[in-house]
């Protein structure tokens, strides 16, 4: 009895309240059972207190500690979890199917399909539901209310009829209604009896059976109950029912008596020699029990944390009967293949086997990995071969078949191309090459859609195909009967348009001031170019260029001539006059300079009495010396400067000047953003790009480094030597000054994160909480692998195991800031001490809050 009573000290915080129980008179002739234990339901169980069967046999197992109520189907297997309000105490089905789970103080109502709430029990005045019993006839519900002694009534569809009991029942905790003498059963746990009450008229009480066990004895007899917390009836067989035996579930004690309903005396058990079910150790604490009648079980909820199953006069588990095919897929094969043969693969249902057929092909051995099988298949038949794939489980149902083909077809000819112009000005190009004799030859120009069929003779084909202006992909395709086809891209541009040529010199006609000439511009083109002038190959920088040419007294003539790579030219051409000494000096600009100002000051000298006019406006000389402003256009701007003499002869001076007021293109691509790193470097890198030549450096803490640029891609390393916060400034300067400039913020942090693990009480916490550095994350991890959610709300996280399967003692919880930099705790534990008072050694106090505990007169606080 003590150890007892101990076990029952270490769980009574848990177990919340007891199942219900029935007894009506019964004619039925009472024989002893014979008891078999089978395997327990277990998975996904924590604390449960209540079980109910539905109508097709599912359990639905009442767990506060598993979030609600716990589906299973008749074979054990879990369904779902129905998410209760607040804790479960007890469970049943309404006559119209729903389930009703008693919560404290109300009875909600759930869709058992869904778990949805779908209504509650109104009118009534619960204290502490603690048992619910439906009527198999009216439908009407009885809940038994602990605190309040006493029991509900309800109708059918939940609205308050009376209560009843009150002056009888001393600590109701659980009810069962009895279909044939139409009775309720009432297990009454605090005055060790089970209360009988005729429902069909006012609520009288019959009866009771049972005594409580003396004080001063260690042993106990039959009909003596400690606490008594349910009952479940076995009914006989057959149309006509009748009331076979009652099985009466007692806490203190952790067993089940079983009871003739006819003599109301106990029945030895079969093999034991005793009236109980259950030694010491078999059951801890047990606060429910219900009998299946399909399969001839009591399902009896243990507090050891799982429901252990009695097989009655042989009863068994249900085993699962497969009748179902096997769940097979069939991987989708190639349309052709070209070699004789291949791989056919998909998945199947574990346990099953897979069967191939086809025609003439061989197929090999199916091998499985996991839930995936595949085999080799070998001489195809030429053309299209099928197959049919079906698979058989362990049961021996087989699957319908799936079928799938592929097409066998002889090797590609062999087809070749000649060499030609990849870049050509003629709209029509005619493309030959060599294939196999017999073949047949399609050319598809796949930019314009266009297709024909080329000229075969013998081994050799070709074919004029029309182009379009720019690029055009040809497909070659040759095919011999019943064979792949073999496949060639062209890519050919046409290209019929002239580059665009731009030069920057004095007017054709002029009379040059200088014998050395600068002849510049640009030209562009959609493909390679080259420039010549006056037949000398000139060197281009990007799309410009800048060629002296030196003048020989009288005309000059001078050719600027720009070709394409598809042979397509423009010519410039123009006749320049020189003669020496003209007087004429220009000081400033500097020809082919290139400025962000909008206006060019032009300054010079002349010798003698001549006159000046710059872009053909006259300008004043005052002690041989002249200067003006003109206003550039973006872009090549040519300045001519012209001096006349008295009697009209001139001389001409041209400035080449490019305005250019956009600021080079800066960007870093890597770190995208500005970051936080835990190594003591980091490289940078981007892109720059200008029309111009431009220079690019870095600066840190007030020191600066050149960066080389290659193809407009730059990037340097930037090395720290303490921890902080670095700002990198990135700076672009073009030819005409204008300038860019990118900063990237890099926090070089090594310092792991602050952080926090609230204690935490049990060894399966649904909740874990505690504090961490702004900016950090939160992982909780089972080993290695990441559990549950975590969220971070203003330096605090909380971690939701809610549902969550993990192995206990195995959690470790990781911090980790921006930086990378991570620490983690282990889980620190505060279990209780096995008193349920202050304190001390477990004592009689700690035994009767215990059953207080159970029978749901007391709210436990942990």
């Amino acid at each position: 009895m003590l150890v007892r009573t101990r076990k029952l000290l270490v769980l009574g915080a848990v177990l919340l309240i007891a199942v219900v129980i029935s007894q009506p008179v019964a004619s039925y002739s009472a024989t002893s059972p014979t008891v078999t234990v089978l395997s327990p339901l277990s998975q996904g169980l924590r604390a449960p207190v209540k079980i109910a069967l539905d109508a097709s046999g599912n359990m639905y197992v009442a767990d506060g500690r598993a979030g609600g109520v716990v589906v299973f189907d008749a074979y054990g297997k879990p369904l779902m979890k129905i998410r209760t309000a607040a804790v479960p105490n007890a469970l049943a089905f309404a006559q119209d199917g729903s389930l009703l789970v008693a919560q404290s103080n109300f009875v909600a109502r759930y869709n058992a399909a869904t778990g949805e709430e779908v209504g509650r029990l109104t009118g009534g005045n619960l204290r502490s539901a603690s048992g619910i019993a439906v009527n198999s006839g009216s439908g009407y519900l009885y809940v038994a209310d602990s605190s309040a002694k006493q029991i509900e009534v309800y109708t059918a569809s939940g609205q308050y009829v009376t209560a009843f009991g009150n002056g009888v029942l001393s600590t109701p905790t659980g009810v069962t209604f009895e279909k044939i003498s139409g009775q309720l059963a009432v297990a009454d746990t605090y005055n060790n009896k089970i209360q009988f009450f005729d429902v069909n008229g006012n609520y009288t009480f019959v009866r009771s059976i049972g005594n409580p066990i003396p004080s001063n004895t260690a042993t106990v007899s039959a009909l003596q109950f400690s606490a008594p917390v349910a009952v479940a009836f076995e009914y006989s067989p057959g149309q006509t029912p009748l009331l076979a035996r009652i099985y009466v579930l007692d806490a203190y004690q952790g067993n089940v008596q079983v009871i003739d309903p006819a003599t109301l005396t106990a029945i030895n058990v079969a093999g034991a020699a005793t009236n109980y079910i259950g030694t010491s150790g078999t059951l801890l604490v047990p606060s429910d029990a219900i009998f299946d009648a399909t399969n001839r079980r009591l399902l009896v909820v243990n507090g050891f944390g799982y429901v252990t199953i009695y097989g009655i006069d042989g009863g068994k588990n249900p085993v699962y009967v497969d009748v179902t095919a096997p769940v097979f897929t069939v991987n989708q094969l190639p349309e052709e293949v070209t070699v004789n043969a291949l791989t056919i693969s998909g998945t199947v249902e574990a346990g099953s086997t897979v069967q191939i057929s086809t025609g003439s092909a061989v197929v090999g051995s199916v091998t499985y990995t996991g839930s995936s099988w595949s085999a080799g298949i070998t001489a195809l038949a030429a053309g299209v071969n099928n197959f049919n794939v079906t698979a058989k489980d362990v049961a021996g149902n087989i699957a319908a078949p799936q079928s799938v083909s592929v097409a066998y077809l002889l090797p590609a000819p062999v087809l070749t191309v000649a060499a030609i112009s990849s870049i050509i000005k003629s709209p029509v190009i005619t493309i030959s090459g060599a294939v196999d004799a017999g073949s047949v030859v399609v050319v598809t120009n796949l930019t314009t859609a266009v297709v024909g069929n080329a000229t075969v003779t013998g081994s050799a084909w070709s074919f004029d195909a029309a182009l379009g202006e720019g690029s055009n992909n040809l497909k070659v395709s040759a095919q011999k009967p019943q064979s792949a086809v073999a496949n060639l891209t062209v890519a050919i541009t046409l290209d019929t348009v002239a580059p665009a040529l731009s030069v920057s010199a004095l007017p054709n006609g002029s009379n040059a001031g200088d014998p050395i000439q600068n002849i510049s511009g640009t030209v562009v083109d959609t493909s390679s170019t080259s420039l010549t002038v006056n037949g000398t190959a000139a060197v281009l920088n990007g799309n410009a260029f800048s060629v002296p040419v030196t003048l020989l007294n009288g005309p000059n003539n001078i050719s600027v001539v720009a070709m394409d790579a598809a042979g397509n030219t423009t010519v410039n051409n123009r006749t320049l006059n020189y003669y020496a000494g003209s007087g004429l000096a220009v000081s400033t600009p500097v020809d082919n300079s290139i400025t962000a100002s909008a206006t060019a000051e032009i300054s010079g000298t002349v010798a003698g009495s001549l006159t000046v006019a710059v872009s053909g406006v006259p300008v004043t000389i005052q002690d041989n010396t002249w200067s003006t402003s003109v206003e550039l256009t973006a872009g090549t701007n040519t300045i001519e400067i012209i001096a006349t003499d008295a009697v009209g002869n001139s001389s001409s001076v041209k400035r080449t000047i490019t305005l250019d007021t956009i600021k080079p293109a800066l960007a870093v691509t890597s770190p995208t953003q500005d970051v936080a790193i835990n190594v003591p470097n980091v490289l940078i890198s981007g892109t720059v790009s200008d029309t111009t030549s431009l220079s690019l450096e870095y600066s840190v803490n007030g020191s600066a480094a050149a960066v080389p640029v290659s193809g407009g891609i730059y990037s340097f390393n930037v090395d720290f030597a303490a921890e902080g916060n670095y700002p990198v400034t990135i700076t672009a300067k073009d030819a005409a000054g204008n300038s860019s400039t990118v900063v990237r913020n890099v926090i070089y942090d090594i310092t792991p994160p602050t952080f926090s693990l609230n204690t935490v009480t049990g060894v399966m916490p649904e909740k874990l909480s505690g504090t961490v550095e702004a900016g950090s994350s939160v992982v909780v991890k089972d080993g290695t692998s990441p559990v549950g959610t975590v969220s971070v709300t203003n330096g605090a996280w909380t971690a939701n195991l809610a549902g969550v399967t993990y192995t206990p003692g195995n959690l470790l919880v990781v911090a980790t800031d921006a930086a990378g930099n991570s620490t983690s705790k282990s889980l620190t534990y505060s279990f209780p001490d096995g008193t349920l008072n202050a304190g001390g050694q477990p004592t009689v106090q700690d035994a009767l809050r215990a059953i207080r505990l159970v029978v749901n007169q007391v709210t436990p606080s942990a």
